[in-house]
């Protein structure tokens, strides 16, 4: 197994939950989120947090896309999103689950926005240490609601 750190993420314009998680392609994203997403940037200083999860599927079987707002320090999930993640050998046995990254964004005091990628295992899965969940469950949720819902979509 080899270390890596992705490439920096691009300094965007907002936040994009949409182009933030995979796998819903029910939602048409802003941008490209695969070349856009990344490590947090050097000298990227974030005010708040956004985590972007898929919610319940309506009556038309739309996914909403619920988005929590967050602040606090950000000491701990700088910190843990710095930690390199693991490329596998080919050999590496993973298990046969489906699992879901929340998409993260990281937002500066001009409202700048870089969608940031997870450090992971070999598996793909997020590492446990240090871990970016605990991080985040350290911050203060400043607002929640659902940034698209069923039918706000492609």
């Amino acid at each position: 197994m080899t270390e890596y750190v992705p490439a920096p993420a691009a300094v965007q314009k907002a936040v994009d939950c949409a182009a933030s998680l995979d796998g819903l392609p029910e939602f048409a994203p802003n941008a490209t989120p695969s070349p856009l997403a990344g490590s947090v940037p050097e000298g990227f200083v974030p005010v708040k947090a956004v985590v972007c999860t898929a919610g319940d599927r309506g009556a038309n079987g739309m996914p909403s896309i619920l988005q929590e707002e967050l602040s606090g320090n950000f000491a701990p999930l700088l910190a843990a999103l710095s930690a390199p993640s693991l490329r596998g050998d080919g050999g590496t046995a993973c298990p046969a689950i489906g699992f879901s990254i929340p998409g993260l964004w990281l937002v500066n005091a001009a409202g700048e926005a870089v969608h940031i990628i997870w450090p992971t295992d070999a598996c793909g899965m997020p590492l446990e240490t240090p871990s970016v969940s605990q991080a985040i469950s350290g911050l203060a949720v400043e607002d929640a609601h659902v940034a698209a819902g069923p039918g706000q979509g492609k």
